[in-house]
């Protein structure tokens, strides 16, 4: 039986699971090289923001490899895989005063300030 998934599909997925957090983390080491912050505070944050990245990229991965999310498990799953990032983002955020500020220093271009922007209007009550 032929799979229904292309072959060209998987490289891509995996080649897109390493280059876009490289991206990410490029232009975030850019932007904290201008800021105002210090050489010490500077690369707590980049390291503490790689770490937190590359946790979330693992997790992602090895949950997919497991099979979490196939249509075939009993209970559907793929909405834990979208909600648990954004609440623990707004958690993180509303707490980690280092995040909050490496969103001011992001330039506004990057889209990242969309996201602190949302994550401030979201309220706990």
């Amino acid at each position: 039986m032929e799979s229904l998934i292309p072959g060209y599909l998987t490289p891509v997925i995996l080649a897109g699971s390493v280059v876009n957090p490289a991206v990410v983390l490029f232009g975030l080491h850019r932007a904290l090289r201008r800021s105002s912050l210090s050489e010490d505070e500077r690369t707590r944050t980049f390291w503490t923001s790689a770490l937190l990245l590359i946790t979330w990229l693992v997790v992602a991965l090895v949950t997919a490899v497991l099979g979490w999310y196939h249509p075939a498990s009993k209970t559907p799953t793929v909405q834990y895989a979208l909600l648990v990032p954004i609440v623990l983002g707004v958690m993180l955020f509303r707490r980690w005063g280092r995040l909050q500020r490496l969103l001011e220093i992001v330039p506004a271009r990057s889209g990242l300030q969309a996201c602190s922007s949302t994550a401030r209007s979201v309220s706990f009550s």
